[in-house]
């Protein structure tokens, strides 16, 4: 009898390349890791940025597929007045007014789970577009999706609420981000 897991966490790592975990310099990513599953060989697509690759995450779909083919690109169906920022949570909004669906144009695996019955919830400390692309419909799939950047970062604010309400207020946005990443990891 096959058994099926309750619950799956996935955790992608933007541009941290599989030499830099070890057990000296990560020491408890390398922990993670070795007690994980751990794709060594995934490469991603291409362009290699990163709406374009969290899209495909989501999707399991190319650009062409998927739709975002830039983390900015030129979009004359949407405007030609400016190139659209795919981390902008405005620049997204306008997107989906003008098309009148969502800019992520494919299904992706959050889809398929709230079409299962089954949810998903995102944490994330990046951009606004990289937590829309991984659930571009989180809202209407009634999944949960934290933004350490705050409400208008993510498309199920309540989120941000609860996690406020439970942990306190959220780290300032500085460069580096260590400690947005710090807040998100060690709740």
């Amino acid at each position: 009898m096959m058994k099926t897991a309750s619950k799956i966490v996935v955790v992608v790592f933007d541009g941290l390349r599989p030499d830099m975990v070890t057990a000296e310099s990560m020491p408890h990513l390398h922990a993670f890791a070795r007690k994980s599953r751990w794709f060594r060989e995934a490469r991603s697509v291409f362009p290699a940025m990163t709406r374009v690759a969290t899209a495909s995450i989501a999707t399991g779909a190319p650009p062409a597929v998927h739709g975002i083919v830039g983390n900015n690109f030129y979009f004359p169906a949407v405007t030609r007045d400016f190139i659209l920022d795919t981390a902008s949570p405005e620049d997204i909004a306008l997107a989906e007014r003008v098309l009148g669906a969502p800019l992520v144009a494919a299904e992706t695996f959050a889809d398929r789970l709230a079409a299962n019955g089954k949810s998903m919830a995102v944490v994330h400390a990046g951009s606004a577009g990289s937590a829309y692309a991984i659930n571009p419909r989180a809202a209407a799939n009634g999944h949960w999706t934290f933004s350490v950047l705050g409400e208008a970062f993510t498309r199920t604010p309540q989120a941000v609420r609860d996690v406020v309400q439970r942990f306190g207020p959220l780290p300032p946005r500085t460069l580096p981000r260590l400690k947005l990443s710090w807040f998100c990891t060690s709740q």
